[in-house]
C-alpha cells in the first residue's frame, strides 16, 4: 500500500487511511485507489491521480476540483466542506485558512443589523483565501439616505473584534443597481466590500 503526503511521489499502490481521525494528504502524486476506513480525513489536491475511493467509515475523502457547485469553502487543514462561508470562519481555528471553492452570491442574513456585515469575522485570526473567486452581493443589500448621501446599509465582510485576517486572491463586487440620480435609496449597494474595525 502507498502512503503519501508529499508532492512528486508516485506510487502505484492503494492509498489507506486507517487511524481514528488521522488525515492523510496526497498532493500532485499517482496512486491506485484512495481508501478511508476511518472518520478521519484523505485529502487529493493538486494534479494528483487515482484509480476509484473508497469510504468505508462515514469520514471524508476530500477532491480538489470535484467540490458540489452548492458548496462555497473548505477549511484547507481539516479539508471539512461548507455549504456557507460564514460557517466556514465561525468554525476555522487560529493560524487556519478558508478557501473559496465556487464564486459566491452573498445574501444579507434576516436580522442583520445596519453597519455590520453579511459576513461578520471578529475575534478571528486566520486568511481568507479567495482562490481567484469572486464574492457577489444579492439579496438584502438595501440602501439610505444618510448625511445627504446615499450608502448602503450593510458591509458584505465586516472584519472586527481585533480579528487578524489575511485576505487574498478574491474578488468582492458590492454592485449598485439604481440610477446615478433617479431615487437611489430604493436601489441595491453594499455599504463597502471589505470593512475592518477592530
Amino acid at each position: 500500500t502507498g502512503h503519501t503526503s508529499r508532492p512528486g511521489i508516485f506510487a502505484s499502490g492503494d492509498v489507506v487511511n486507517g487511524g481514528t481521525d488521522s488525515k492523510i494528504v496526497i498532493s500532485d502524486s499517482t496512486v491506485g485507489i484512495v481508501k478511508n476506513e476511518s472518520t478521519g480525513t484523505v485529502a487529493v489536491l493538486g494534479n494528483s491521480k487515482y484509480n476509484d475511493t473508497e469510504n468505508d467509515e462515514g469520514g471524508t475523502i476530500y477532491i480538489e476540483g470535484q467540490e458540489e457547485a452548492s458548496i462555497e469553502a473548505v477549511n484547507t487543514t481539516t479539508f471539512k466542506q461548507y455549504y456557507s462561508l460564514q460557517e466556514a470562519i465561525n468554525e476555522a481555528e487560529d493560524g487556519e485558512t478558508i478557501r473559496l471553492v465556487n464564486d459566491v452570491i452573498l445574501d444579507v442574513p434576516d436580522g442583520t443589523s445596519e453597519n455590520t456585515g453579511a459576513i461578520n469575522i471578529s475575534g478571528k485570526n486566520i486568511t481568507i483565501d479567495g482562490n481567484g473567486k469572486t464574492i457577489t452581493a444579492g439579496n438584502g443589500f438595501s440602501m439610505k439616505e444618510q448625511w445627504e448621501m446615499v450608502n448602503g446599509k450593510y458591509h458584505m465582510i465586516n472584519i472586527m473584534g481585533g480579528s487578524n485576517v489575511t485576505i487574498k486572491n478574491l474578488t468582492v463586487n458590492g454592485g449598485w443597481n439604481a440610477e446615478e440620480d433617479s431615487n437611489a435609496a430604493s436601489g441595491s449597494a453594499a455599504r463597502s466590500g471589505i470593512n475592518v474595525y477592530t
